[in-house]
C-alpha cells in the first residue's frame, strides 16, 4: 500500500519517528485513509526517487510543528480582534486588504492537512535553488508537496515560513504572480504559475520589486499571495517595524497566545522561492538592533541566486 506524510497544522498527533512531546504530523495514505496508521512509510515514488529519511522527516516535523505555533498564534489575534491585527495585515497586504478571506484562509491552515510526497529530494538540474514545491494536479485526491536537499539547510524559522508558504498553495490555491485584469482596468488579478515571463506579470514574492507596488495597487486581491502569510507569521512571531506599530500596543502580541518545477499538464507546482519571505539565515539578525525594519521585508537573497521555474510551500 503506497503511504506518504500527512500534515494537519492544528490537531496535534504522536508523530512515527519523533519522540518527546506531539507533532501536528500524521501518517496515512494519499487516498484519504486516515485511520490505516503505519509504523513503516513507504514513500511515494516522485520523478523516481523514494528517500523519506529519518533525519529529513525529523526536520519536516519540526518545520511543520512550528509552522502549527505561528499560524494558531496569527488565528489568536484574528478570533480576538488583537489591537495590532491592522497593521500586521497591512503591512502583509497592503491597506485594502480582504480581511473575511485572509481569516478563511488561516483557519484552513489551521484544521487542513497536505500530503507529502518527498522529505529530501535532491536539488538537480533545474532545481537548483528549489527549497520546495507544491504541486495541485488535476483529479488528484491529494494536494502534494515535496521538500528539498536545500531546504534542510535553512534555519528552522525559515523552514516554518516555507510550510507556511506551501500550506497557502495546497489549502488555498494561493499564486505567486499577478497582472492587471484585462477586463477591469485599474485592477489586478492572481494568475498560475505558467504566465510567469508574460508581459505584465509581476511576481508577488516579499523580495521581488513588485511586492510593494503591489500592496499599495492590487491589495483588494493580496489574500491570494502566499508570500504574504509568510510576512504575516514572521511579523507576528518576531514583531512590526516601528512604522507600523499600533500606538501603546504590544509589537509582539504572539507573547500571550498559546505556546504551542515547472507548470505541467493539468498542474500548477508552486516553487519556494529563494528571495521569498523567510527569515534571514542568521537568526541572529532578528534582535540587531539595526534590523528594527526586518520584520517588512526580511532580507533578500544574494545576487545571482535566481529562482528557477515558476513560483514559490506549505
Amino acid at each position: 500500500m503506497r503511504s506518504a506524510i500527512y500534515l494537519a497544522i492544528l490537531m496535534p498527533f504522536f508523530a512515527v519517528f519523533v519522540q518527546c512531546a506531539p507533532l501536528p504530523l500524521e501518517v496515512g495514505t494519499v487516498y484519504g485513509h486516515d485511520d490505516l496508521y503505519d509504523q513503516t512509510i513507504v514513500p511515494t515514488d516522485f520523478n523516481g526517487a523514494t528517500d523519506h529519511t529519518q533525519a529529513s522527516l525529523a526536520n519536516v516535523h519540526a518545520a511543520v510543528n512550528e509552522a502549527h505555533n505561528q499560524i494558531m498564534n496569527i488565528k489568536k489575534m484574528m478570533d480576538e480582534n488583537h489591537p495590532d491585527l491592522h497593521a500586521h495585515l497591512t503591512n502583509a497586504f497592503g491597506p485594502n486588504y480582504n480581511k473575511e478571506e485572509i481569516h478563511k484562509t488561516i483557519n484552513r491552515l489551521a484544521t487542513g492537512k497536505i500530503d507529502i510526497a518527498q522529505t529530501n529530494a535532491p536539488n538537480d538540474e533545474g532545481n537548483e535553488t528549489t527549497n520546495a514545491i507544491a504541486k495541485h494536479s488535476s483529479g488528484a485526491q491529494a494536494d502534494r508537496v515535496v521538500f528539498y536537499e536545500k531546504f534542510h539547510r535553512k534555519t528552522l524559522d525559515a523552514q516554518a515560513g516555507t510550510v507556511i508558504h506551501e500550506a497557502t498553495h495546497a489549502l488555498a490555491r494561493t499564486k505567486d504572480h499577478f497582472r492587471e485584469d484585462p477586463n477591469q482596468p485599474g485592477k489586478f488579478e492572481a494568475v498560475s504559475s505558467k504566465h510567469e515571463g508574460n508581459p505584465g506579470v509581476m511576481k508577488a514574492y516579499a523580495h521581488s520589486e513588485h511586492f510593494d507596488h503591489l500592496k499599495t495597487h492590487a491589495s483588494e486581491v493580496m489574500h491570494q499571495n502566499a508570500d504574504s502569510y509568510m510576512v504575516l507569521a514572521h511579523t507576528v512571531k518576531h514583531g512590526l517595524p516601528q512604522v507600523h506599530q499600533a500606538a501603546n500596543s504590544n509589537a509582539n502580541p504572539n507573547v500571550n497566545a498559546p505556546s504551542s518545477s515547472h507548470p505541467v499538464p493539468n498542474a500548477d507546482i508552486h516553487h519556494d522561492a529563494p528571495g521569498s519571505a523567510h527569515p534571514p539565515e542568521n537568526a541572529h539578525a532578528y534582535n540587531a538592533p539595526a534590523e528594527a525594519h526586518h520584520a517588512a521585508h526580511p532580507p533578500a537573497a544574494p545576487a545571482g541566486d535566481k529562482k528557477k521555474g515558476c513560483c514559490g510551500i506549505l
